[in-house]
């Protein structure tokens, strides 16, 4: 190999290490907004549960008195 070659191959060799640490952060990104959503989505579901015990007490309440 002639210094040519090996200075083009460390040229390549640094943009791959660029590529991948660039991934690694959007990997990341991405991770993090995963742990959101599913926080997001556990509340949500935490106020569905909320919402039918309030609609089937409601729903008790009205046939009672009724």
């Amino acid at each position: 190999m002639t210094m040519s070659e090996v200075e083009q191959l460390r040229a390549h060799v640094e943009k791959l290490e660029h590529k991948v640490d660039t991934l690694n952060e959007s990997i990341k990104d991405l991770a993090e907004a995963w742990k959101t959503a599913q926080t997001l989505v556990a509340f949500m579901k935490w106020l569905a549960g909320i919402g039918a015990a309030l609609l089937v007490l409601k729903t008790a309440w009205d046939g009672w008195i009724r």
